[in-house]
């Protein structure tokens, strides 16, 4: 069956308005003091997106590239190592062994890893985020 909102999300060809779409889900879902770092656009530092998860500081990745693997790999690479908690906004399925290396990737410099790809943002958007699909798709 032909999803719209999963075609709208592959469509989707503003990536600030991507990255506002991705703040209004980790506001929805409970995440706080959510920030986006580069709005207008510019030098970010591969965060587009700090947020908190209880105590926990995070950030989010958040891109329409479809090599999501390199993205990815050039995002993370910019990080320091610490201790937080990555979201990772994509508009392409991730398959399980993608998400494990990633999360392999995350934790290698103290980071958790939490991925929104393609079909957890339909999901998300077809049932209890459906006022965040109206709004952007």
């Amino acid at each position: 069956m032909l999803s719209h909102t999963r075609r709208a999300l592959e469509d989707f060809d503003n990536q600030h308005e991507f990255e506002r779409l991705a703040a209004d889900v980790l506001n929805a879902l409970g995440y706080s003091s959510v920030q986006p770092m580069a709005p207008r656009g510019g030098a970010d530092g591969g965060r587009d997106l700090n947020f908190r998860s209880g105590e926990t500081e995070g950030i989010a990745f958040v891109t329409r590239e479809k090599k999501i693997r390199d993205k990815f790999g050039r995002d993370l690479a910019k990080q320091e190592k610490g201790e937080g908690h990555i979201a990772l906004f994509c508009n392409v399925d991730l398959t399980p062994s993608m998400k494990l290396a990633f999360a392999r990737y995350s934790l290698e410099i103290g980071y958790t890893l939490e991925v929104f790809d393609l079909e957890r943002l339909r999901s998300l958007l077809d049932t209890s985020l459906k006022d965040i699909r109206r709004r952007y798709l």
